[in-house]
């Protein structure tokens, strides 16, 4: 290089964007109880990130440059990368809301990257990451259904109407119908499926209990909608049903049934309450 200045990185120009007395970063702190419309913000750089939000579901729009460009929304835990000059932000009034912009400068092509992904915080895909036992929000819970003449077992776990809370499954594991050859039920059912309780626990002991609960019941019909039916030699136990976690809203259940009646279920599940 011979002492000069490098200056293109990554087809950059950055002695351009010198000129244009840049900053490396900004942030903007957006209120989100103002509704706003292709609001214009004039600032030259390559990457915005949602850093902060009240909660997953604050929200933003922006299109960037021209406004002719597409919308793109933006949550807490997502960024754009792309050069540009200016942006545009659009929102709804959403009452007692805001969230943090980070605008910035870094070489790199277009590019939406969810670093939520990794830390759970986007409300809509979760990685094994998230589950931290240390945080305090993750819970395990399991409990066992005997087997009953002429009624199926049930291990049920149900998050709540009025819980308030978004759950994410990541173990939904249960052991072998006592019948030989026998299979069950993987279900969902949007009704509380209750005849006694079984046992649940924070991971961080002496951590606060969940919202969610975990049920014990019987019926000598397939209750919910089945998502999947299992079968397995009555000694195995199967675990980690679901690669990726799974979302239970509020007012939601999953459940195991026995496939036949005049047989037990046992079940655990390890979940996230968000």
């Amino acid at each position: 290089m011979n002492g000069e200045k490098q200056k293109f990185i990554g087809g950059i120009n950055f002695d351009e964007l010198r000129g244009q007395r840049i900053q490396v970063y900004n942030e903007i702190v957006l209120d989100l109880n103002i509704a706003r419309t292709n609001q214009e913000h004039v600032f030259t750089g390559t990457y915005v990130y949602a850093s902060e939000a009240t909660d997953v579901d604050s929200n933003v729009s922006i299109r960037f440059n021209e406004l002719f460009r597409a919308n793109i929304k933006l949550v807490q835990g997502r960024g754009i990368r792309c050069p540009f000059y200016r942006f545009y932000l659009t929102n709804t009034a959403q009452a007692g809301k805001s969230l943090t912009l980070v605008i910035g400068i870094e070489s790199a092509d277009f590019e939406i990257f969810d670093v939520g992904k990794a830390l759970g915080i986007t409300g809509t895909v979760v990685t094994r990451s998230m589950f931290d036992p240390t945080g305090g929000n993750t819970f395990i819970g399991g409990g066992f259904k005997v087997n009953e003449a002429a009624v199926r077992a049930i291990v049920q776990l149900w998050n709540p109407a009025a819980s308030g809370i978004t759950a994410y499954v990541k173990y939904a594991g249960v052991k072998a119908p006592e019948a030989a050859g026998g299979f069950m039920w993987f279900s969902y059912h949007n009704a509380k499926l209750w005849t006694a309780n079984g046992y649940t626990s924070n991971k961080l002991i002496g951590g606060a209990a969940p919202a969610c609960e975990v049920n014990i019941h019987k019926d000598a019909a397939v209750i919910g909608t089945p998502m999947t039916y299992l079968i397995a030699d009555p000694l195995v136990i199967l675990s980690q049903i679901n690669a990726e976690p799974i979302r239970l809203l509020a007012g939601y259940g999953i459940h195991f049934t026995s496939g036949a009646v005049d047989d037990g279920v046992t079940a655990a599940f390890e979940w996230i309450e968000i």
